[in-house]
């Protein structure tokens, strides 16, 4: 499917991924998914995780976001709310917050926008999620294990 233009990848997808994605998010769907996935029932997994509320954390995220803590997520609601799409400003404000890098940085931001440990670029899934569906989901990540 990588090797499709972006139009026949959308006509390649299923009409419940195209109901899903909104006008104005389509082609920054196709830019993040259209790398990482080689099936129709991937981009539908992607639309769920990344386009609607269906999102959901296995075990292994679980370990992830306690090893992270409620500090590392109340930094990036922090950096959320300082700057809402800045993506960079992000980033940095959980290092200097918590000194998180390289996957105790990655791990911890993906799953909470995803519920899994592997994907597309997670400037995309940043951006593609929007900043109030970002910060739900740091919220709602802090109260997984009780980490407070």
């Amino acid at each position: 499917m990588n090797d499709l233009t972006n139009e026949d990848f959308w006509q390649q997808l299923d009409e419940r991924v195209r109901d899903m994605i909104a006008e104005d998010k389509r082609d920054l769907f196709i830019e993040t998914i259209k790398p990482v996935i080689e099936s129709v029932d991937e981009a539908v997994f992607w639309a769920k995780t990344l386009c609607t509320d269906q999102l959901t954390h296995g075990d292994e995220g679980r370990v992830v976001v306690c090893e992270a803590g409620h500090d590392f997520y109340q930094a990036a609601v922090e950096a959320i709310d300082q700057h809402p799409d800045d993506y960079a400003y992000f980033i940095d404000h959980i290092v200097a917050a918590t000194g998180a890098r390289d996957r105790k940085l990655e791990m911890p931001v993906r799953i909470a926008l995803t519920g899994v440990l592997h994907g597309p670029e997670l400037e995309k899934i940043f951006h593609l999620v929007g900043p109030e569906q970002a910060r739900l989901r740091f919220e709602q990540v802090m109260d997984l294990c009780h980490c407070h």
